[in-house]
């Protein structure tokens, strides 16, 4: 895993006006105080934050889009279940093409059974219809990598069609890729409108495998995997 900085480490707790600089304040991190995107906001022991003023300015730039920056409620529930030691902060409404991803909250893992902690994003349109949710998870386990992947997406009945799917990807690689350099996508055999979307995305096909009988993916009635690499 890696994590491109520049960024900013914070206590639980902490307003962001009192947060200081990591440790890579040498490589021209800002004062907290001087950035105005992260005004009022906190997050969990550990976490890391982005300071850089390109960031800034992509908060500043609303487009017909109108968000509220992420704020220390939606990191509640992982606080409360710290299940990784460092999460970057999630960018502020991704978009490309007809859809804008909203950050909606952060899923904490569960260690015991491989499941590891993920960003939820709202997947919308231009009105402002939600159509569905795209998932980034964070970590390396025998979970991900076999059978549910670093990405998984879905689409509501009515909107599917329209290549959301694949534009929600491609929204949230530039996040996607300062985390990792590479990922794994999955999906089931049969579902051929995921599989025309991660083909769309350029994935390359690695192998189909058989789902453990003791993956929570085994529970909800998957028995095979296709697995992709994905390079953001």
């Amino acid at each position: 895993m890696r994590f491109d900085g520049p960024w900013l480490i914070c206590s639980l707790g902490h307003p962001a006006s009192k947060l200081s600089a990591g440790p890579d304040r040498a490589n021209g991190v800002r004062s907290a105080k001087n950035a105005p995107y992260w005004d009022n906001v906190a997050a969990p022991d550990g976490c890391y934050i982005p300071a850089s003023e390109e960031l800034n300015k992509r908060h500043r730039r609303r487009r017909h889009f109108d968000f509220a920056p992420t704020t220390r409620q939606n990191y509640d529930a992982f606080v409360e279940h710290p299940s990784h030691p460092m999460m970057p902060f999630p960018p502020h409404a991704p978009a490309f093409h007809d859809v804008v991803l909203k950050f909606a909250r952060l899923i904490p893992g569960d260690p015991t059974r491989g499941m590891v902690p993920a960003y939820h994003f709202r997947i919308l349109i231009a009105d402002g219809t939600d159509v569905g949710h795209i998932n980034f998870r964070i970590g390396d386990t025998p979970h991900v990598r076999l059978c549910a992947g670093h990405i998984g997406f879905a689409i509501q009945e009515a909107f599917r069609g329209h290549k959301y799917a694949e534009q929600a990807c491609r929204a949230l690689a530039p996040f996607v890729r300062s985390v990792y350099s590479v990922v794994t996508i999955t999906c089931d055999p049969d579902n051929l409108a995921s599989r025309r979307t991660i083909e769309r995305l350029e994935a390359q096909f690695i192998d189909e495998v058989a789902v453990p009988p003791n993956d929570p993916q085994f529970e909800r009635g998957s028995r095979w995997k296709r697995r992709y690499q994905w390079t953001p």
